[in-house]
């Protein structure tokens, strides 16, 4: 398959690469700095702005798969208000602009992986949570909320759609999504 991790530069980016190099696909990493992007061997960088398809949104007619891990790193500190605003313009403007390159595409990917956080729920301590749960009041669970709506729109383009949470038992999710999304 050929598949293009968006904001695949990060730990799970990189996993993720490794792991779909090593089963044979193809894979390319939409990424802000091209130039400087530290990829594995074998996978290609393309560059693109975070915020527009200018330059890259025609690859998505290329591709089998995308996987959204769009995102600065939320390790950045401190959470003044312009890095939450930092942390919001990267995730919902670059989940925007890549709806607007698959709604645009033709053909389009056949599957699209929306990465999320167990930050959704907000902070419940030892409350168990399901899907049915609503999404908590706080920072994060409103970015994770918008993360999600920024890319709704691919849903209803024919695309098989999966949403995975990260947190740290994500290399089981991870195999589940190859398992089933990459064969």
């Amino acid at each position: 398959m050929r598949i293009l991790i968006v904001g695949g530069t990060g730990m799970i980016g990189t996993a993720l690469t490794k792991s779909f190099l090593a089963d044979g696909h193809q894979v390319w990493v939409l990424t802000r700095n091209p130039g400087k992007a530290r990829l594995l061997e074998g996978a290609t960088a393309i560059g693109w702005n975070g915020k527009t398809t200018e330059g890259w949104g025609k690859i998505t007619e290329q591709m089998d798969a995308v996987v959204n891990l769009v995102g600065e790193p939320l390790s950045r500190w401190p959470w003044t208000k312009k890095q939450k605003q930092r942390f919001w313009d990267s995730r919902v403007g670059g989940g925007r602009a890549l709806a607007q390159a698959i709604q645009a595409a033709s053909p389009r990917p056949k599957v699209f992986i929306q990465a999320s956080g167990v930050n959704y729920y907000g902070p419940r301590g030892m409350e168990p949570v399901t899907e049915a749960d609503g999404a908590g009041k706080d920072f994060l669970a409103g970015l994770c909320e918008a993360w999600e709506a920024s890319t709704e729109p691919i849903e209803k383009l024919g695309c098989g759609v999966s949403l995975f949470v990260q947190r740290s038992c994500f290399p089981k999710k991870m195999a589940s999504c190859r398992s089933c999304c990459f064969r």
